[in-house]
């Protein structure tokens, strides 16, 4: 039930936001629990650490870890030496932030700051000191990287996204037997190829928007089959034309129509591609020892270009290689 509420809650307050509140009060909670000094400060590493990306999340955590290491040891030495005052401070600060700089560790200059302003005050560098300020940062840092792991949904729409497509697709399969069984041209064609055409752009945009967000699994085998699914479209506006003109020249076209029925139960039982592939070529061998009366010159072509516009269709949701079929 209380995951029921989660939807509802990230809607009204955003995702970000309750991650931020969710993760500082956690950091806080385990520093306290470890018994580290300014345990406040792993809330507020959280904060600055929690981005809209997973990869930034990812390179931030990376850049302020070092940084701290970095700036605890140099802070070390700095006081030591120099004693605990603002010059110290300040002299700390030249020497920290140009090699932060040359090393590309900006964004951790100010929490790394100020975890070495607390050895300042405390008046105290030994290994627990810095200990405790080094457990401060990773804290913070690592449970905001654990919280950005966690992208609600993303994989189920994506996946839904394809059955979306795969739906859309059958429908148009069914509508092009119907075509065929019937004689008769279904209106509704076009209003399925618009409906798939907008799916698939839909599914890609949404993929091309989350692929920085999705750095832990692998978007590319999605991005893949969407971007065939446009080939698989191409071939249903060509085979939805085709099945027009054969309807409209009148021709004897009872293998079509099986064939056609056969390939629809094929793709929703996902299995028995190859057979299916194998009885279209059987018939495309049939096709070109026909003789051209029997069917008329132009039908026999435009039978040929269907066989063939399905065996591609096949192919392409299969996903098997044409070399492999037989």
């Amino acid at each position: 039930m209380e995951m029921c509420k989660l939807p509802k809650l990230t809607k009204l307050v955003g995702l970000r936001t309750l991650k931020t509140g969710v993760g500082a009060a956690l950091a806080v909670f385990i520093a306290q629990l470890l018994n580290l000094n300014y345990g406040i400060n792993a809330g507020i590493v959280v904060i600055l650490s929690l981005q809209n990306t997973r990869r930034k999340s990812f390179q931030l955590a990376a850049i302020r870890i070092s940084a701290t290491f970095f700036a605890l040891l140099i802070g070390a030495l700095v006081f030591s030496v120099v004693g605990f005052n603002a010059v110290a401070f300040g002299l700390y600060l030249l020497l920290f932030i140009p090699f932060a700089v040359r090393f590309k560790l900006n964004d951790g200059i100010v929490p790394a700051s100020v975890l070495v302003s607390h050895l300042l005050g405390a008046e105290d560098v030994s290994l627990v000191s810095l200990g405790n300020e080094m457990a401060q940062m990773i804290i913070g840092a690592g449970i905001a990287l654990i919280l950005n792991i966690y992208m609600p949904g993303l994989e189920k729409r994506i996946k839904e996204d394809l059955e979306g497509i795969k739906r859309t697709k059958l429908e148009l399969i069914r509508n092009i037997y119907k075509t065929l069984e019937n004689f008769e041209f279904s209106d509704n064609s076009q209003m399925l190829i618009d409906e798939m055409n907008l799916r698939i752009d839909n599914s890609l945009d949404r993929l091309e928007f989350d692929k920085n967000e999705y750095t832990i699994f692998n978007l590319n085998d999605y991005t893949y089959k969407i971007s065939k699914e446009k080939e698989t479209l191409q071939s249903l506006v060509f085979l939805n034309k085709l099945a027009k003109k054969l309807v409209q020249n009148k021709c004897n076209i009872e293998e079509l129509i099986k064939i056609t029925k056969e390939v629809e139960l094929t793709i929703i039982e996902n299995q028995g591609f190859e057979v299916i592939i194998g009885s279209i070529e059987k018939t495309l061998e049939k096709y070109k020892k026909e003789e051209a009366m029997e069917f008329g010159l132009q039908n026999l072509s435009i039978m040929y270009q269907f066989l063939e516009e399905m065996k591609g269709l096949l192919i392409l949701t299969s996903g098997i290689s044409e070399k492999n079929i037989f």
